[in-house]
């Protein structure tokens, strides 16, 4: 467990760090990588449960991984096409899927 701690504070914190520079619209890209790393070991979690804990886990792994494509479509059209991003947009749609997605999972 400390382990695992000590490896998300490890890739948390140059987020922080940079976030303040030059680097900081690149921040996004970091942390909408860690967001769909994080649905990456929910998946693993629910293949691994059993019961009502695999769909816990597998509605966290949704959420995370809406979450992480939401804030890499944001990321591209600020970024690459320097574009504003329209509300509604799919980068809306996903962060808004996350917390009930989430909820649902812990519940």
């Amino acid at each position: 467990m400390i382990t695992l701690v000590a490896l998300c504070l490890a890739t948390c914190v140059p987020i922080f760090v940079l976030a303040g520079g030059p680097a900081a619209p690149y921040t996004q890209l970091g942390s909408s990588t860690l967001g769909c790393v994080a649905a990456v070991f929910c998946g693993i979690a629910a293949r691994r449960a059993t019961g009502t804990q695999r769909g816990g886990w597998a509605l966290l792994a949704a959420g995370c991984l809406s979450w992480g494509l939401g804030n890499f479509y944001w990321s591209w059209n600020e970024l690459v096409v320097h574009a504003d991003v329209l509300f509604p947009s799919f980068a809306d749609y996903g962060y808004l899927l996350f917390p009930v997605l989430a909820a649902a999972g812990l519940c």
